[in-house]
C-alpha cells in the first residue's frame, strides 16, 4: 500500500507553502511519526511527519518549490520493490485547494464598439 503526503493548510487564509527541506532521501525507511519534510507557510515552519511506516517512495517537489495547500508532496510505500506508477499516483492524490489560490491579474474587458 502507498500513502500520500500532502501540503497542509495550517490556517484559514493559508493558500500555499514552500518546501524548505527533505529530511530523508527517496528510498530511506521511515517510522510513523518521523519528520519527512519541512515546509514554510505564511504562519510558520512546519515539520510534516510520516503518516505511516515505510519507505519514502517518491518526492514530487524539490526544496524551494511553492506548493498549493492539498498539493501532493510525496508517497510512502511499504517497500521500494512494490510496483509504483508515480504519474498515476499523482493524478489520484494531487488535490490542490484551487479555490483558495489568488486569482491571476486579468486586464479589464475592452469596451463595446
Amino acid at each position: 500500500m502507498t500513502t500520500p503526503i500532502a501540503m497542509p493548510k495550517p490556517g484559514a487564509t493559508t493558500t500555499e507553502g514552500r518546501v524548505v527541506a527533505w529530511t530523508v532521501e527517496v528510498g530511506a525507511r521511515v517510522a510513523e511519526g518521523d519528520t519527512v519534510v519541512v515546509v514554510d507557510s505564511d504562519k510558520a515552519e512546519i515539520e510534516i511527519a510520516a503518516p505511516t511506516a515505510g519507505v519514502l517512495r517518491h518526492a514530487y517537489v524539490e526544496a524551494g518549490t511553492m506548493v498549493p495547500c492539498g498539493g501532493l508532496l510525496a508517497a510512502i510505500a511499504d517497500d521500494m520493490d512494490d510496483a509504483f506508477d508515480a504519474e498515476a499516483f499523482h493524478r489520484l492524490h494531487h488535490h490542490p485547494d484551487v479555490d483558495a489560490l489568488p486569482l491571476p491579474d486579468v486586464p479589464p474587458p475592452l469596451p463595446p464598439r
